[in-house]
C-alpha cells in the first residue's frame, strides 16, 4: 500500500543532502561505495573546491567519509560512502519516488 502524502516526512533526512550536486554524489557512491576525489571530480564536471564543500557538509552529517592511498609518491583520496549515508540515501530515493508518484 502506497504511503500518502501526508506521511511522507522528508524533515527527519538532514538537509545539507538536497542540493542537486551532493544527491548526485551520494547516487554515485550508493552505486560504487567509493570512488577517488579526481574521478568524482571529473564526472560531476565541479571545480575541487567546489567539490571539497559538498563532501565536507556530507561527511559532517556522517554520509561520506574518506580515506587516503599512497601510491609512490602520489597520495589519493578515495571518498566512500558510510552505512548511514546508504540508509538515508534509500530514504531520500523512496521517498522521493512516494511525493512523484
Amino acid at each position: 500500500m502506497a504511503q500518502q502524502l501526508e506521511d511522507i516526512n522528508l524533515t527527519t533526512l538532514p538537509q545539507k543532502m538536497f542540493f542537486p550536486h551532493r544527491i548526485l554524489i551520494m547516487k554515485i557512491l550508493s552505486k560504487q561505495s567509493e570512488i577517488y576525489f579526481q574521478d568524482l571530480k571529473n564526472k560531476l564536471n565541479l571545480t575541487e573546491g567546489n567539490l571539497v564543500s559538498h563532501l565536507r557538509a556530507l561527511e559532517k552529517e556522517g554520509l561520506v567519509t574518506f580515506r587516503k592511498e599512497i601510491n609512490g609518491k602520489r597520495v589519493r583520496t578515495i571518498n566512500c560512502i558510510t552505512s548511514k549515508g546508504k540508509r538515508l540515501y534509500k530514504e531520500f530515493c523512496e521517498s522521493m519516488i512516494e511525493v512523484l508518484k
